[in-house]
């Protein structure tokens, strides 16, 4: 179950790269089980201090781009011999950062309780 992004906004995230890493067969279920793990990458930060999942509208305004940073970088790491791109990998550190200072209270996630 998706709390945060769904496949309609990882599409929108990797336009020109989706369909070339999830066309194969059973690539649905990984695209779900990718979607489900990096959701809860993001809520094992968060849930730190906040009750997971977010649903205050300002404070998914915040965690959904972060929470994608972080599905683009499983993505392109399931591409058979492909590196991650540096810009995609670069996004996905700084999302972790944010959430690690989400987890100890050096930021705080406006609207979420």
């Amino acid at each position: 179950m998706a709390n945060y992004i769904t496949e309609a906004s990882c599409r929108n995230r990797l336009p020109d790269d989706f369909d070339n890493l999830y066309e194969l067969p059973g690539a649905q279920d990984d695209l779900t089980q990718e979607i489900e793990g990096v959701e809860g990458v993001g809520d094992s930060y968060v849930g730190k201090r906040y009750e997971v999942p977010v649903t205050d509208t300002r404070a998914l305004l915040f965690i959904v781009p972060l929470v994608l940073d972080l599905f683009a970088e499983r993505a392109f790491g399931r591409g058979a011999g492909s590196e991650i791109p540096k810009k995609i990998s670069d996004s996905a550190d700084t999302a972790r950062k944010v959430l690690e200072k989400i987890a100890s209270g050096a930021m705080t996630l406006a609207g979420a309780t």
